[in-house]
């Protein structure tokens, strides 16, 4: 007898012809589908539970056997849809990875160019010559940090005092480089890797500061890809549940 059980009702089977010494109804009874248990949120509970201890489930397809222990037999007493969790392949794992790193990329890219725009609108504002290429330079090291943002002051500092020959005009691209590294480190780069990477600002912040202390340099380089990515496979995790 079928019993429905949370809404699950296994498909019936047609009979196959008779063999000999086996009557069609024997054989009809035989391949009528046993009820699921399910558990209040709909999935099947483990053999363990079931309440016939003759029934075992085999999760290693979409469609299970219902398999009898007494008989031994597992030509199929019964043929059921069952859910299961598709699991990533390496391929998958390489195709987020892959995407993650690509989006970091971009918002890298998309922060050096903000950064060197601000370099070159504080320069002009300051009177430095070759702003263009202290800029350009800027943008290029942004890439690097620590080191990086340094050594792309170095060339508008002294281009400043050679050219003004005074201590104002340095000092000037000093508080420029102060205030683009903080509105870059707090503002900018958080925004554009929630934007184009999906990164929480709270995370481009604080990430960077725990890892740059853990591991000096390497912690503050490795950061921003490594939260990409993490957050790419958050978010497949999630589609994965929505589905």
């Amino acid at each position: 007898m079928m019993v429905r059980k949370g809404g699950f009702e296994p498909p019936r089977l047609s009979a196959p012809p008779p063999q000999d010494g086996v009557s069609a109804s024997s054989t009809t009874s035989a391949l009528e589908p046993r009820a699921c248990e399910l558990n209040p949120q709909g999935q099947l509970l483990p053999a363990s539970r079931l309440s016939d201890p003759e029934v075992r489930y085999l999760y290693t397809r979409p469609i299970a056997l219902v398999q009898d222990r007494a008989s031994g037999d597992s030509g199929g007493r019964a043929i059921a849809l069952l859910p299961q969790r598709k699991r990533m392949s390496v391929r998958d794992h390489l195709r987020i990875t892959a995407a993650a790193l690509r989006h970091w990329a971009i918002a890298q890219a998309q922060d050096s160019l903000a950064v060197g725009l601000l370099w070159l609108i504080g320069l002009w504002i300051i009177r430095v010559p070759w702003a263009p290429l202290w800029a350009f330079l800027a943008a290029v090291l942004q890439i690097v940090p620590h080191i990086g943002p340094v050594l792309g002051l170095l060339g508008p500092v002294l281009a400043a005092a050679l050219h003004s020959r005074d201590w104002e005009h340095p000092l000037y691209v000093l508080i420029l480089y102060a205030v683009i590294v903080v509105i870059d480190g707090f503002f900018l780069q958080p925004y554009i890797m929630r934007r184009v990477a999906r990164v929480p600002m709270w995370a481009s912040i604080l990430a960077p500061l725990a890892l740059g202390f853990i591991i000096p340099f390497w912690g503050v380089l490795l950061a921003p890809p490594l939260l990409a990515v993490a957050y790419a496979y958050k978010a497949r995790r999630g589609e994965s549940k929505a589905q």
